[in-house]
């Protein structure tokens, strides 16, 4: 992980104040994007899709979406992983998802969306995937 962000990084990044936040970083060949807390009710959804769409106008489309600290997802959560999806190749990259809690994992495999999305087991993983594309 890059420890060291621009200050215009810095100022995009959210630190999870009620377990319901994110953090993004800078990689060498994506977004790093860690969620905390319930995707029924992302208190910062819009602040994330903003700071998405701004990195999209960059040229930075390759995302990395780690849930590892998403205790709870709902339809509405599966929604927010559907349009980071479509906004990632619109743009011209694409989503990976890390870390996949067992709720989440059922949640996918019952909605039958787990075969939509690509799902790594680690960063490394996730931008070999890029390294590759």
């Amino acid at each position: 992980m890059a420890d060291v962000l621009s200050v215009r990084q810095k100022k995009r990044m959210h630190l999870p104040p009620d377990n319901n936040s994110y953090k993004i970083e800078c990689l060498p060949q994506a977004l790093y994007i860690q969620l905390w807390g319930q995707l029924s009710r992302l208190s910062d959804e819009d602040a994330l899709l903003a700071d998405l769409e701004s990195y999209c106008k960059e040229g930075i489309s390759n995302w990395i979406l780690d849930l590892a600290e998403v205790s709870f997802i709902d339809s509405k959560g599966l929604g927010l992983l559907l349009t980071l999806l479509a906004k990632a190749r619109q743009c011209g990259g694409d989503l990976i998802l890390l870390q996949l809690g067992e709720q989440v994992e059922k949640l996918l495999v019952i909605t039958k969306l787990r075969a939509i999305f690509n799902i790594k087991r680690d960063v490394a993983g996730a931008l070999e995937e890029f390294s590759v594309q």
